[in-house]
């Protein structure tokens, strides 16, 4: 999980290295499309995701089977 922008630099370029490692990942950051036109190309999520939101989307990137407890 990156921040897109962390002190003053961004971190486009370790997410590139993480997807030409076929590491999954995923920018969870407050800034949109408009602030930073490399995220079209990403998985984001936004930081005012509900937390439900924030598991899904981890459990779709490492592909783990959701269970249901009851």
């Amino acid at each position: 999980m990156l921040d897109v922008q962390l002190a003053d630099e961004t971190t486009f370029a370790l997410a590139d290295a993480l997807a030409e490692r076929g590491i999954p990942h995923v920018f969870w950051t407050a800034h949109s499309e408009i602030d930073f036109p490399q995220l079209v190309r990403q998985k984001v999520l936004t930081k005012l995701a509900h937390w439900s939101a924030l598991i899904a989307f981890i459990e779709r990137l490492v592909a783990v089977p959701r269970t249901r407890t009851h």
